[in-house]
């Protein structure tokens, strides 16, 4: 009597139930998974399947290079900050620098004008003792029809998911490329406005260094007209 006569299961010890022949299709795709199969859009899922892969593979990378480029962008952001400051901090010892130079050579010239009347001394005379230095000294598988279209449909959309695969991976790249890239310019114009500010601060040292050298010799000129005062 058939099995389906009397209410049984007409799988059971068959094909895909019991323990027939020890399990050996246990590895095999279930009834449900091919009817499954048989009503799945393969291109469809398989693209989006594809997509998710790789947006999962490149999530990672495209984080990390999204780090770095805040990073970046954040150091050259401090550092054009700190030589801000610096350079503001420079330039306003620069002008205090530069007022006592004005200072200075008035006093200079003024006590140079004293001195000359004083010992009746031409001023060209006492300004090139002066020029000569010191005023004193100089100094990065199965085959029934419906395994059959499980198999068709399952290369389907592992061929699918591939090629949505593939399609990700391009826009990834790209769109990863692009961060990279603008990570490479971020990088290039910091390295340039640090350099600019660098240099210009180095410049300002420069200035003031010369600066407080002849404020220096300024002030040992007006300290040697002044005992002759």
């Amino acid at each position: 009597m058939s099995g389906f006569g009397c209410g049984g299961n007409p799988f059971k010890d068959g094909i895909t139930g019991g323990d027939f022949m020890g399990g050996l299709f246990d590895d095999r795709p279930i009834l449900e998974d091919k009817i499954k199969m048989l009503l799945t859009d393969v291109e469809t899922e398989g693209e989006k399947r594809g997509y998710e892969k790789a947006s999962k593979e490149y999530d990672v990378a495209y984080k990390e290079i999204e780090k770095q480029f805040k990073e970046t962008e954040a150091f050259f952001e401090n550092q054009k900050n700190i030589y801000d400051y610096q350079a503001n901090q420079l330039l306003d010892y620069l002008e205090i620098l530069e007022k006592k130079h004005e200072y200075l050579e008035k006093q200079v010239e003024l006590k140079t004008n004293a001195v000359s009347m004083k010992y009746s001394i031409p001023i060209d005379i006492i300004k090139r003792s002066m020029a000569e230095g010191s005023l004193f000294t100089g100094v990065y598988h199965t085959v029934d029809i419906l395994d059959l279209i499980y198999s068709y449909k399952e290369k389907k959309l592992r061929q699918a998911e591939q090629k949505g695969y593939e399609e990700a991976r391009i826009l990834f790249d790209k769109k990863l490329q692009k961060l990279k890239d603008e990570l490479k310019k971020l990088k290039e114009h910091g390295d340039r406005e640090i350099d600019t500010l660098s240099k210009t601060n180095s410049q300002i040292r420069g200035d003031i260094f010369e600066l407080e050298i002849k404020n220096s010799v300024l002030e040992i000129k007006s300290a040697e007209l002044q005992i002759l005062l």
